[in-house]
């Protein structure tokens, strides 16, 4: 696959969708928070959008001890147990 320069997000968008990946991807993390980056937004109940402040990678609470919810602060450590591991989901129902 050829290298390519990316010039700004939305260049970057286009290459992954050329591409046939994803362009913001959840890492579940073992223990922990969901690992979100990429290209994403992140909004309230009402639609308000959170600021992120240029931030590419951020974390989000799983365990609901943060103190900075919905964001991870590290509260889980110690506290929370599962380990992440991929499976199949069942059929959509129709």
């Amino acid at each position: 696959m050829q290298p390519y320069v990316v010039q700004n997000s939305l260049h970057a968008l286009a290459l992954l969708q050329i591409q046939g990946m994803a362009a913001t991807k959840l890492t579940i993390n073992s223990n922990g928070s969901v690992k979100i980056e990429g290209d994403f937004e992140i909004v309230d109940k009402e639609g308000r959008v959170y600021g992120l402040n240029g931030r590419e990678i951020v974390s989000l609470c799983r365990c609901g001890q943060s103190s900075n919810k919905p964001f991870c602060d590290g509260s889980h450590k110690g506290h929370f147990e599962h380990e992440a591991v991929a499976f199949d989901l069942p059929p959509k129902k129709v």
